[in-house]
């Protein structure tokens, strides 16, 4: 695997938001965890969800009526 992974480049900021927000909700299930982190990090969770939601993805922008 270390051959494959190039640990000098970053994951995109996307993924790491995706990944942090995945990994919250996770931890949220665990009884014990689940109120601790809703308490603390809702705002957060919220956020990163919102983000997640309006980020621009790599579609093409539409054409203009005109063009159609």
């Amino acid at each position: 695997v270390q051959d494959v992974v190039c640990l000098e480049a970053p994951p995109h900021a996307t993924r790491r938001l995706y990944t942090s927000c995945k990994v919250l909700l996770n931890l949220a299930r665990h009884a014990s965890l689940g109120s601790l982190i809703f308490c603390r990090h809702f705002g957060d969770i919220a956020a990163g969800l919102c983000q997640l939601g309006f980020c621009s993805t790599k579609r093409k922008p539409p054409k203009p009526e005109g063009e159609v």
